[in-house]
Formats: structure tokens, C-alpha cells, sequence
């Protein structure tokens, strides 16, 4: 589930004013993808669309990494506005 996944709106806020990214949203695990191929989600996703992805991964990590959040995957799409797709946990690795 996502409880204890602090996706804050004030994060997303602050993700969506790094330069390049047009947008970002909460997206909630989907149970239909299965297959070999299909994520496994530990945590809530995370959907950025942004014009230069190779720009904002550093910023992105930087702001997730402040909210004590930690990246389990990330996937870059290639339509006309790249999408920038994340897995998150709730919290950094301690141990």
C-alpha cells in the first residue's frame, strides 16, 4: 500500500520547479502488470514528464534524497515529453 509514503504535496511542489520538468504526479501501484517484465513496486511511484531527463535526474535525486526518500527503480520513456518514471521507498537505506 502507500501509507507511510510521504509523497508530500510540498515535494511534489518542489520537484515540479526543477528546470525542464512540465510535470509530476503520485501514481498509484498498479496490480494489473504482471509477466516477467513487470516492476516490483516496494513503494508509491513516482511520474515526472520532463523536456531533458538527463538534466533533472540529479536535482530529482537531490530533492527525494532531503525527504528522506530513496529510489528503487527508474525508468525513462521516450515520447515527445519524456517521462521519468520512479519507484521510492518510504525511507533511505540505514543498514
Amino acid at each position: 500500500g502507500l501509507s507511510g509514503i510521504p509523497l508530500s504535496d510540498e515535494l511534489l511542489d518542489t520537484l515540479r520547479s526543477i528546470e525542464s520538468v512540465r510535470e509530476a504526479e503520485r501514481v498509484p501501484p498498479s496490480p494489473v502488470a504482471e509477466g516477467k517484465d513487470a516492476p516490483v513496486v516496494p513503494g508509491e511511484m513516482l511520474r515526472l514528464r520532463a523536456e531533458q531527463p538527463n538534466r533533472v535526474l540529479s536535482p530529482l535525486v537531490a530533492a527525494l534524497t532531503a525527504a528522506d526518500l530513496s529510489v528503487t527503480s527508474l525508468t525513462i520513456k521516450h515520447p515527445n515529453l519524456e517521462d521519468v518514471f520512479l519507484a521510492l521507498t518510504g525511507k533511505s537505506l540505514r543498514d
